[in-house]
This record gives structure tokens, C-alpha cells and sequence, in this order.
């Protein structure tokens, strides 16, 4: 059975295979996406074994996968003011999490922390406490820290990456860019995973 929605968790399918498409196609994935896959915690699809959540991604194709923090990795919401030590936050991560994250980039499956708190250094923090400094560092975060835009710069280089999603995002001549909710999020998240792959 499909995995159901129940919060933000939000994985987008691969994009090096044949995400070539316009706007219009992304965003209909995108909410496509909500119905197929959420906290995966709770709810009518309900998911208690990580290998299966894992299992089922890779069998929809998809390599990427966005998570909320508060509320969602945590149990708590910070308000984006989290007054206590990364020690401290991390005893709230949810404890299916972990395996999940794990299993899921031992298959290939990019993760990333997208969220509406400024307080970026300190969850980089908590997924160094929780994952290890090797496992953190390949996860991107995401949140309102000014540290990145989406749409990015144009390029005054020629040679943009074919790959780029900015075609499929932002182009001027595929329609405005995915800014809505935590779509720009995403979008800039999954551009430097793409990006770093291409440099190795």
C-alpha cells in the first residue's frame, strides 16, 4: 500500500531520470508526492519498519527525500528560538529517524533538512550528535539563515550543468520558480546535491 500523507516529510523523484519536463510537470509530482509520503510515524499509513519506507522509495524511483525538522525529525517545535543546548535537542529526534536516514543513504537516497528555522548551525549540530560527522555532512540543510537563494545567481559561465534544475524550476521560459511553502527549499537542496556529484 502507499505510504500516506501526513505531514511534511516530501521525497521528489529522481531528477537525472527524465525530469525533463516543464513547471507545470514538477509541481503536479510535487503534489503527487504529499499524497504518496509523509511524517512516516503516523497516521492511516502508518510505517513502523524503516527498511520498508526505504524499500518502497526506491521502488517509486525516488532519490531524494526533504524533512521537516520541528515537529517532524523532532517531536517538539523550537520556534526557530531553541534556547537549550544541541545535547538537549537531540534527545527529542524521533527515534525511527535514524534508521530511516541511514538505510535510506546507504540505498542512494539523498536526504535533506528543510525548515522554516533560522537556527541552521544548531541542527547541524543535533544530526552531528545523532549521525555521526560522516552521515551529517551529506545531508544539506536548508532554512531561514540567508546562506542561500532559489532561484540561484545566473551564471556568467557558459557551461551551466545539463543537470541543473533551473530549467525545470526557474527558467524564465519554462514559468516562475517553485517558491512556494518549501518547494524553493527543496529545490536548492537537491541543486547542490546534484551539483556535488557532478564535481566528483
Amino acid at each position: 500500500k502507499d505510504i500516506g500523507y501526513q505531514g511534511d516529510c516530501l521525497p521528489i523523484r529522481s531528477i537525472s531520470e527524465g525530469w525533463n519536463s516543464n513547471l507545470g510537470a514538477f509541481q503536479e509530482f510535487i503534489s503527487q508526492s504529499e499524497v504518496m509520503i509523509g511524517r512516516l510515524w503516523k497516521g492511516k499509513g502508518k510505517v513502523d519498519d524503516p527498511e520498508k519506507a526505504v524499500a518502497r522509495l526506491r521502488e517509486l524511483g525516488i532519490n531524494f527525500v526533504g524533512i521537516d525538522f520541528d515537529q517532524t525529525m523532532i517531536n517538539i517545535h523550537t520556534g526557530g528560538n531553541w534556547k537549550g543546548t544541541s545535547d538537549e535537542l537531540s534527545d527529542h529526534v524521533r527515534p525511527l529517524f535514524i534508521p530511516f536516514v541511514v538505510r535510506a543513504m546507504e540505498e542512494q537516497i539523498n536526504i535533506g533538512i528543510v525548515t522554516f528555522s533560522s537556527q541552521t548551525s544548531c541542527i547541524r549540530q543535533v544530526l552531528d550528535n545523532v549521525f555521526g560527522q560522516d552521515v551529517s555532512s551529506k545531508i544539506v540543510i536548508r532554512g531561514r539563515d540567508r546562506s542561500w537563494q532559489y532561484p540561484p545567481p545566473k551564471r556568467s559561465s557558459s557551461k551551466e550543468p545539463a543537470s541543473s534544475l533551473r530549467g525545470m524550476l526557474g527558467d524564465s521560459s519554462s514559468g516562475p520558480p517553485c517558491v512556494d511553502g518549501k518547494q524553493a527549499h527543496m529545490a536548492s537542496a537537491a541543486e547542490e546535491i546534484m551539483n556535488h556529484a557532478l564535481m566528483e
